[in-house]
């Protein structure tokens, strides 16, 4: 493979992440609206009823972790601790399997 042709594969890589990073982030909405959530996570005892509200501080709270764990990780103190204790790679391995395991556990 040329290098441009490598380039252009980690640059469709890179974008493919971002866009599904995004539709994470994105699609907390219609959960929160879900009914099944508001009896499961919400445990709201009108649950079944479509005009039942989970408390704006729940609502705040499970938007805002996203954002939180963004934040912290993004941080040059933390990142460049991991990338300079495990290696570049290692550390996107072990942030993949992360996301991984929310993913699985939010399905």
């Amino acid at each position: 493979m040329s290098g441009q042709m490598q380039a252009a594969f980690a640059a469709l890589v890179a974008s493919l992440g971002a866009f599904l990073f995004g539709l994470d982030i994105g699609y907390i909405a219609p959960i929160l609206e879900c009914a099944s959530f508001k009896r499961d996570v919400a445990h709201l005892p009108d649950w079944n009823d479509p005009h039942s509200k989970i408390p704006s501080g729940v609502v705040g709270f499970t938007v805002g972790i996203f954002s939180l764990g963004c934040i912290i990780t993004s941080m040059p103190v933390v990142s460049s601790y991991f990338l300079d204790t495990w290696g570049r790679r290692s550390s996107i391995i072990f942030g993949t399997m992360i996301f991984l395991v929310g993913c699985i556990i939010q399905a």
